[in-house]
């Protein structure tokens, strides 16, 4: 099956809107000619990312993210670029059969390639023993349980018997007794034996689909140990970044519009079972920063829906504050007290289900249900307890009805009037984070990144944007210069050359750039010279006419004498290392030259 040849990839990039592209995945904003989002690449609180329909691309003067299309899907969904063509392709509805949309071979860190060998293996070797004579008993508790073979399948289920299994079939294939044991999947001791006995046997995965950990849980009555067993941390199984479903996730929650957050794996499979794939779980951790970021990649709208006794309130709580100042939209579902999904499911079936979880509360109502159920609200100090929780929640609002409407019930509830509450949200005193930050627009951020570059950097780039301009300037550039210090420069510089071979008028960035991450190199190469390409294209310079020939002579000057400086400090060491006379008359021969040509 061919590779995708530069032509199909121009014919997907064509067949959409960036505009379109970036927001199916983020809420944009119109602002003059472009658009802005909240850029989903780093911890963006201001809107900072400018999509430019002009020219089909997005640039973060941030963070330094940018590209086309097909570069957004690909950051933005953490896919390999032949995905991240498919992706736009479905989007266009462009036909991509027979074209090769594998992605390359992963690098693999060597080190942990054995583990999750192991955990594939261990998952397998589960799967099948839950179909065996031994996994019967097992096999009908999930079925009483409503788990038919297709949930079974779909969620990877299996048994671990009582016997070592795992260990003889590790041992069979080479791996150490101290492999086994660091991978979590075998206890030692005076005899190795499999960690996991006689129970269910739920893989967990890491954010690119590979099992990584296992949750074991007990079937029989009287069963000893723990109800859920879950692996502990490995190499390969870090809590802080474990979302329970989160390769399956990213399509339906921007399909839905948000996605749900729940506590744990049962709670993801009712889920599914009720008919919705837009969910995760926290598996009982607390919202961590990389949580966060995982997140921001699925939804910027998010529904919390934690357990409904005391702790899963708090934690839904502390999680919808790290979220709210994250700038996510967050709505909560209040459980019945010590209920979660997957029991309102089976003791309230799909449609109670649902009316649970269509019941979402703001933050603000979510927070004044909880702690007024936990308050005297005749006690004062209940209430003034109440009105500074209340204050401060108001306080981080910015939809104005929703903080209007707050208002109303603190006030209703506390008996403190509209006029204090108003007055206390307003006082200078009120340390609250505030939601917008004194950043200018993004051309100014760009223009304080050029005044941070030396002289010869700012040449080189300021040459390039008046390349992409005008075909005149890139010639000039391979007739006088031929090369720039900066090494990305001095690629990025070649490609626009070769641009102008084949294409006439102003360089067309986004299919530059695309030619760019299809001409090969590594990942992080293509990525830093795109990078690259959409900060030189969204400089703010004017446009290239006779009046800026001037400007383009000086660029070239500044970039030749800095060449020749660097061709004298090459030819004096090589000077001062040299020992035979004939050849140290000959580089001083050269170091004149090039002096007299710089005039020095």
């Amino acid at each position: 099956m061919p590779r995708i040849p530069q032509e199909k990839i121009d014919e997907v990039r064509n067949s959409v809107d960036i505009v379109d592209v970036v927001g199916e995945y983020l809420e944009l904003t119109k602002k003059g000619r472009e658009y802005v989002a909240l850029c989903p690449f780093h911890d963006d609180h201001n809107p900072s990312m400018a999509v430019v329909p002009q020219k089909q691309i997005f640039y973060c003067p941030v963070c330094h993210e940018g590209g086309d299309a097909i570069a957004f899907v690909q950051k933005h969904l953490k896919l390999s670029y032949p995905q991240a063509i498919q992706e736009v392709a479905r989007m266009g509805g462009v036909d991509m059969s027979g074209y090769d949309v594998r992605p390359q071979a992963e690098h693999v860190d060597e080190s942990l390639a054995p583990y999750y060998k192991m955990y594939e293996r261990a998952q397998k070797i589960y799967e099948v023993l839950l179909k065996s004579q031994s996994g019967t008993v097992a096999r009908d508790y999930l079925h009483d349980r409503g788990f038919d073979d297709e949930l079974v399948q779909t969620f990877g289920i299996g048994y671990a018997p009582l016997e070592n299994v795992l260990y003889r079939a590790f041992e069979k294939d080479g791996y150490t007794q101290a492999q086994m044991v660091d991978a979590a999947l075998v206890m030692e001791g005076r005899d190795h034996r499999d960690r996991y006995q006689d129970r269910i046997m739920f893989p967990l995965w890491d954010e690119r689909g590979r099992v990584v950990a296992f949750s074991g849980r007990i079937y029989r009555t009287g069963q000893g140990g723990g109800k859920y067993v879950n692996s502990p941390e490995t190499p390969v199984f870090k809590k802080h970044r474990m979302l329970y479903n989160y390769h399956n996730a990213g399509r339906p929650s921007r399909e839905e519009g948000f996605v749900y957050i729940c506590e744990g794996f049962m709670d993801v499979i009712a889920m599914h079972r009720a008919g919705h794939d837009n969910v995760i779980a926290l598996m009982g951790t607390a919202l961590t920063k990389d949580h966060i970021d995982m997140i921001r990649r699925l939804s910027r709208k998010v529904v919390l829906c934690l357990d409904g006794d005391d702790p899963g309130r708090a934690a839904a709580l502390k999680a919808c504050d790290a979220l709210v100042n994250a700038n996510f939209g967050v709505r909560l579902v209040l459980l019945p007290e010590g209920h979660d999904p997957d029991e309102i499911l089976n003791s309230e079936g799909k449609e109670g289900l649902d009316r649970h979880l269509n019941d979402r509360l703001t933050p603000f109502d979510f927070m004044i249900t909880h702690l007024t159920g936990r308050l005297n609200m005749n006690n004062y100090d209940d209430r003034a307890k109440l009105f500074d929780e209340g204050v401060q929640a108001i306080s981080r609002m910015k939809d104005e009805k929703e903080r209007d409407v707050a208002i109303t019930s603190l006030a209703a509830l506390t008996k403190f009037s509209r006029e204090m509450i108003t007055s206390k949200i307003n006082a200078p005193s009120q340390n609250v984070r505030p939601w917008t930050s004194a950043e200018g627009p993004v051309m100014t951020q760009i223009r304080r990144t050029e005044r941070a570059l030396n002289r010869y950097q700012i040449s080189e780039r300021c040459l390039l944007y008046y390349m992409l301009q005008d075909k005149r300037v890139a010639e000039k550039y391979k007739v006088e210069v031929g090369r720039m210090y900066d090494d990305t420069y001095r690629v990025l510089a070649s490609y626009i050359v070769d641009y102008y071979r084949s294409h006439e008028g102003v360089v067309d960035v986004a299919a530059l750039s695309s030619a760019i991450k299809a001409g090969g190199g590594s990942e992080e190469t293509t990525d830093k010279l795109v990078n690259t390409l959409m900060g030189i294209t969204n400089m703010d310079l004017p446009a290239y006419s006779d009046k800026e020939k001037a400007a383009v002579d000086d660029y070239i000057k500044v970039i030749k004498d800095n060449a020749r400086q660097l061709d004298i400090r090459r030819l004096e060491k090589s000077y001062r290392n040299a020992e035979n006379p004939g050849t140290k008359a000959a580089i001083a021969s050269q170091i004149l030259a090039l002096k007299k040509e710089a005039k020095l």
